[in-house]
């Protein structure tokens, strides 16, 4: 078992790297798929029978609601071993496997909380990184030094039993910057070889802290973003991320919305590049709308997404996609509506996606290694989107 993230090309705040988790190796910014959305995925090529290519990395994530919960998985042994039994069930041979522990509301782990959590991962043997959650957050100083050091040392005695490859302590960007940028330079003193952040709350300002003072260290720490919503300021997050000096990312919910074609001149195989005539209508999980709504758009061309009106305006009837579910049509825009399931819809959605990302970001990545990456960020159309404003946000250089 082995572990190694070295970065090759640093342009701006854009990070090319090289990730290796084992048996997986591949190149950064890039996109880590999380197990509700593989089998979202798995339905929809089922349901245009395509096979289900590779997957790099998979995440799988346990959510619970409150400190009460937590405190009753930790202390009953049933509960903790059906969780076990949950990441060896979700978990893939071929993928570089990832587990994350979510809440929606802020609670405190102890260091026995955090050592049951790591040793529930670890007892799994088939993760690739033991993750270790924030333990206190909207706090940091010697309580929550000594908590989280103590789960390092635990987190690194299987790292050297060949349990897992690496480990990964996370740091929320819910909490005043104070608190972020003493919990990173602490975590940089430690020599830790991954820093995950969960993208929670209006997280922008505090990514960019966390990214500037990691990058600033010039050591070659793997930068992972966890719970990435798809847009911010109706800019792609996916491109927005990188800008940050983010290596990889998993989305959590939102999808872009989407439409699909009726019939197409050439269905030839994928991933050859042609795009299709828009013509049928998806839903977005997030924001339940009826098909005859106006839809947001993806778009490679831009940076962020189009309404149908701003997509025909300025592309014309045609994406520039290569996905299998915009190169050939399936469904007619009627057997979209009134045939398929929302969940069906919402499956073809995600193929989309599960193409259409993995290729913008290995767009990224050439730009960087051939240091274009101002003139790729500036050829994106901005929409109804102030530039000026975006890149003092997140500058190219």
């Amino acid at each position: 078992m082995s572990f190694n993230f070295e970065i090759d090309t640093i342009a701006g705040k854009t990070r090319l790297g090289k990730l290796r988790l084992g048996d997986k190796e591949f190149s950064t910014p890039h996109w880590s798929i999380i197990q509700t959305e593989r089998k979202r995925l798995i339905r929809g090529l089922n349901l245009i029978d395509y096979s289900i290519p590779p997957i790099d990395m998979l995440e799988m994530v346990f959510d619970y609601k409150n400190q009460e919960d937590l405190e009753i998985l930790l202390s009953d042994n049933l509960l903790k071993e059906k969780l076990r039994s949950k990441i060896i069930r979700e978990s893939k041979k071929n993928s570089a496997n990832i587990f994350q522990l979510r809440s929606s509301s802020n609670i405190r782990l102890s260091s026995d909380n955090l050592n049951e959590l790591i040793k529930i991962q670890a007892d799994s043997e088939c993760l690739s990184v033991i993750t270790i959650p924030d333990p206190i957050v909207g706090e940091s100083g010697i309580i929550w030094e000594s908590i989280m050091d103590s789960a390092l040392i635990n987190a690194n005695n299987y790292i050297d039993t060949e349990i897992a490859h690496t480990f990964m302590p996370t740091v929320s960007l819910n909490q005043p910057k104070k608190f972020v940028k003493r919990k990173i330079s602490w975590l940089l003193l430690k020599k830790v070889p991954a820093i995950g952040l969960r993208a929670v709350g209006a997280f922008n300002a505090r990514l960019r802290l966390a990214t500037d003072i990691i990058n600033k260290s010039k050591n070659n720490i793997w930068v992972h973003l966890f719970d990435l919503n798809k847009k911010y300021l109706q800019i792609s997050q996916m491109h927005l991320s990188p800008l940050a000096g983010v290596d990889t990312i998993s989305i959590k919910k939102g999808y872009a919305r989407r439409r699909f074609i009726q019939n197409s001149t050439d269905r030839g195989e994928f991933p050859e590049p042609e795009g299709i005539p828009l013509d049928a209508d998806i839903e977005s999980e997030d924001i339940p709308q009826p098909p005859t709504q106006p839809k947001d758009l993806f778009e490679g061309r831009a940076l962020g997404f189009l309404s149908e009106s701003e997509q025909i305006s300025n592309f014309g009837h045609e994406l520039n996609c290569r996905c299998p579910i915009c190169r050939e049509a399936h469904f007619s825009a009627d057997e979209l509506i009134t045939l398929l399931s929302q969940q069906d819809r919402k499956s073809l959605l995600q193929v989309h996606e599960f193409f259409a990302f993995p290729n913008e970001l290995s767009n990224i990545q050439k730009a960087i290694h051939n240091n274009d990456i101002e003139d790729y960020y500036e050829s994106k159309s901005l929409i109804n989107l102030n530039r000026t404003k975006i890149f003092q946000r997140y500058p190219l250089k």
